[in-house]
Order: structure tokens, then C-alpha cells, then sequence
């Protein structure tokens, strides 16, 4: 399945979904979803939160987000969610099939959000089903509040599974990746990064 222009929507409904914010075309139009209730709800909001998200990320991936950047610079107009990624992916309590993102021009990253760390959130893990570790059957890595992981998602099967939620918690992922609308790039290819301290043992009964 491919990600970015899947026919079907697969985060329908308040509880699972998937948000665009920033630029979608070449022009200086921009789109803001009030939805998920995240305080960005103007121009102002959208571009502090970018520039916040964009040097989170940069904190531990600064080559990734580096290259995000020139990639996207390419596009000569002024972006208006900061001087990182020209269009942000919000998620709230995600879960998808495993799919590639067919508009992505290169390494992205993301940041998962828990609105309550202190609550218990089963079930929640980011799945990579055609990568292994010493043979394994895929890849899980279990997410939590914080965790950041940059994959390449044209080139990176990905998905999440569908975790359990207290009543009032919510689990949001943050997600910057040069888009190839604003870019001709088509190269980069290295595996996924993340911390093998987080991978799941059983990874067998996360995988179909």
C-alpha cells in the first residue's frame, strides 16, 4: 500500500487520525486543522510550532533534518511553518497498515507526544515488517512518550499498531519529511534509525 496517495482514508473518525499542516501545493497556500486541538490555530501558531518541532528533531537527528531542509529549499517560495519542513503530519491515536510514502523525497523524523505520560498505554509500537535484526521477522519498536525515529518512508515499510488508550489520554506523533513536490531529489537510501534497547522480543506476534 502506498502511503501520502492511498485511496481510501485509514485515520476516519475523532479517535484515529492523521493531519496535514503547512504548504500543500507550490503556491503560498497553507491548510490548518483545528481538529486535533493542538493550539495551532493561525499563521503565527503554525510557524512557532514548526520552528519548536523542527529543532526537537534536530536535536537528535541534525543530518536528517539538515538535508530536509536543502532538499526543500529547492522550492522558491517562502515557507510558512519555519525554517525546517514545509508541511507537518500530526497523528492522534494512529494505527494504519504497513505502507511506503510515495511522495517523500528523504529521511524524515518523528516525535511521539503522550498528552498523559503517567497513564498506561498498551500495544503501542512503530513497525518496520520488512526490515530484521539477527533474522527477526520485522522490526517493532516500542514507542513511548518522547521517542524519536527517522526512516526514509518511500524506502521503509512502516506502520503502527493500534494501541490501548486510558479513558482521557491521547498519543500523538509529529512528523517532518521533504515532500517531492518541492524537491527533485530521489536519492538516499540507509535503514531506519531508532534505539535497539526499545525493540519488542516477540516481534513474531506484532507481524502478520
Amino acid at each position: 500500500m502506498a502511503g501520502n496517495a492511498r485511496p481510501h482514508r485509514l485515520f476516519a473518525g475523532k479517535s484515529n487520525e492523521m493531519m496535514a499542516f503547512g504548504q500543500r501545493n507550490l503556491q503560498k497556500q497553507y491548510v490548518i486543522n483545528t481538529e486535533l486541538e493542538i493550539g495551532v490555530d493561525n499563521a503565527t501558531s503554525l510557524e512557532t510550532f514548526g520552528n519548536a518541532l523542527g529543532e526537537s528533531l534536530s536535536t537528535h537527528f541534525p543530518e536528517v533534518m539538515s538535508r530536509l531542509v536543502e532538499i526543500e529549499r529547492e522550492a522558491e517560495i517562502v515557507s510558512c511553518t519555519g525554517k525546517y519542513a514545509r508541511s507537518i503530519a500530526v497523528s492522534r491515536n494512529l494505527f494504519n497498515e504497513s505502507h511506503y510514502d510515495c511522495y517523500d523525497a528523504g529521511y524524515g523524523a518523528s516525535v511521539w507526544i503522550q498528552k498523559d505520560p503517567t497513564k498506561n498505554v498498551r500495544n503501542w509500537y512503530f513497525v518496520l515488517p520488512n526490515c530484521s535484526i539477527e533474522g527477526s521477522l520485522g522490526v517493532a519498536i516500542r514507542l513511548s512518550h518522547g521517542i524519536k525515529i527517522s526512516w526514509h518512508g518511500r524506502e521503509v515499510k512502516h506502520c503502527t499498531m493500534e494501541p490501548e488508550i486510558a479513558d482521557g489520554d491521547a498519543l500523538f506523533g509529529c512528523h517532518m519529511s521533504p515532500k517531492k513536490i518541492f524537491s527533485n531529489n530521489n536519492t538516499n537510501t540507509r535503514p531506519a534509525v531508532f534505539n535497539r534497547e526499545a525493540l519488542h522480543p516477540k516481534l513474531q506476534q506484532l507481524i502478520s
